[in-house]
């Protein structure tokens, strides 16, 4: 009898513990921060939280989802400067599916961000994919129509070259996948700004001037009545000048000397897997490229400083500057409706 006393024991705490070993090993590990308690990974509660009127909650929720994004990025050395890390959420459906990513925009640093994408699992997010290497991301929306299969992530960045190398940039990067990756297919400026002294390159030249540099653009996403997905852009140049004062820094007013206005459409080329302005061929190689950009209509060639170039991208998605004797436009897309 005891000895069946003991063998009934002894199972009872064997069940006991394997029921307890199973339990808590198919149950979410959590986190608590302040009373706060968040499921361990990225999840529709904690997206709740960060978007919650509760500015304690959000907090919590906003460092928490920092600690998760940073580690499946793979940036452990960026741990220690968690404080300074920025992060913006935006759930949007990329795919088209009607069901909602999550897009996160994560600034690193001033001038260094990064884009994870998160797709719904099972009540939680995991990352599907990222985009690398951007500057500082301002927004981020996506461009698409129900008619076409194309989506495009639209990223509105910042660099600030303001101390050193004399620059502002605020610009738009359009990118769509592409071999399961995120690639950029175009790329605009918004708002730019550039101041340039003479002596930089001459040293020795006498009454040197300032010149700023300022370009501004509208962007707008199309279709036309063969769903065409086409990019109007509407941009003015502006070349202002200004006498050099006492201790060479940077005149407070400048007065403008030169203008100019453009309209630049560009569509959609499967060819290129890119937005191009037009079609051209290499003198040299005679190979076919799409054309990105025309420099003769950007703010810094109102320096004349140099020769008018093309950006230019080839089926393999290189892209290379092309002088404007050493290619022929084989068509222009300017002008298509």
């Amino acid at each position: 009898m005891r000895k069946s006393f003991i063998i009934i024991i002894t199972l009872f705490i064997l069940t006991t513990f394997l029921f307890a070993k199973t339990y808590s090993s198919t149950q979410p590990a959590s986190v608590t921060i302040n009373n706060i308690v968040f499921k361990e990974g990225l999840n529709e509660n904690l997206v709740k939280k960060y978007f919650s009127t509760n500015e304690e909650a959000k907090k919590q929720a906003e460092k928490r989802i920092k600690e998760i994004v940073i580690k499946d990025l793979g940036y452990s050395d960026w741990t220690e400067y968690m404080d300074y890390i920025e992060i913006s959420l935006y759930p949007i459906d990329i795919i088209g599916d009607k069901k909602k990513e999550l897009i996160i925009a994560v600034n690193l640093s001033k001038n260094l961000g990064t884009i994870a994408i998160y797709k719904t699992n099972n009540g939680g997010y995991e990352l599907a994919n990222k985009i690398e290497n951007l500057t500082s991301i301002k927004g981020v929306s996506v461009k698409r129509n129900d008619t076409s299969d194309k989506r495009f992530l639209m990223v509105e960045e910042v660099l600030d070259e303001s101390i050193g190398a004399y620059f502002t940039d605020n610009f738009i990067r359009l990118f769509t996948e592409i071999d399961n990756e995120f690639k950029e297919v175009f790329r605009e400026s918004l708002n730019y700004e550039a101041f340039y002294y003479e002596k930089w390159i001459d040293p020795s030249k006498e009454k040197p001037k300032w010149f700023k540099l300022n370009e501004k653009s509208v962007v707008d996403y199309t279709y036309n009545v063969d769903n065409h997905i086409s990019l109007l852009v509407s941009k003015t140049i502006e070349r202002s000048e200004a006498k050099d004062n006492a201790d060479h820094t940077i005149p407070k007013k400048f007065k403008k000397v030169e203008e100019d206005f453009f309209e630049i459409k560009y569509i959609w080329s499967e060819k290129y897997s890119s937005f191009i302005l037009g079609e051209g061929e290499i003198l040299s190689s005679k190979e076919e490229v799409g054309i990105l950009e025309d420099t003769s209509k950007t703010a810094d060639y109102l320096l004349k400083l140099g020769d008018k170039y093309y950006k230019v991208i080839n089926k393999n998605m290189e892209i290379k500057y092309i002088k404007e004797n050493e290619i022929k436009i084989i068509e222009d897309y300017s002008d298509k409706n």
